[in-house]
């Protein structure tokens, strides 16, 4: 039971840290310079899941930066919406063949966010995330 317990600790840990990183990396874009980036696709898909549907959009763009053009492939939402007129209405906002400001890391010309805020959601997971690693080191230490 310990070992599993452990498992899961740390797999809630390393769950904490990625969206650490993701909430880290979206704060420090909203100060890195915009460049115009061309939307090259825009789609949304269907994925039948235990509950539902999912809805998710992908985003593909391209940015120039001095001589070096960059390819992006993105998941505004990567963990998609039940609402297909949410999804609808993001790739309506993305149509193919727009302008739209990037957000480009001057140390890493290769990492761009479209949108560097934080949706609710990502808190949620982390905090969640958070708990879950904790509260499996109490409950191996309480074993």
């Amino acid at each position: 039971m310990v070992p599993f317990l452990i498992l899961l600790s740390l797999a809630a840990f390393y769950a904490t840290y990625r969206l650490g990183m993701r909430i880290r990396t979206s704060r420090a874009a909203r100060n890195w310079p915009q460049h115009p980036a061309t939307i090259l696709e825009s789609t949304v898909s269907r994925q039948r899941i235990k509950h539902g549907i999912l809805y998710k959009i992908t985003v593909r763009y391209e940015y120039t930066l001095g001589h070096r053009r960059t390819l992006t492939e993105v998941l505004p939402s990567p963990f998609g919406t039940d609402r297909e007129s949410v999804a609808q209405s993001l790739a309506t906002f993305f149509q193919v063949g727009s302008t739209v400001p990037v957000h480009v890391d001057p140390q890493r010309p290769d990492l761009a966010l479209l949108h560097p805020d934080i949706d609710e959601g990502v808190w949620t997971r982390f905090g969640l995330t958070l708990s879950f690693g904790v509260g499996t080191l109490v409950a191996i230490f309480w074993v």
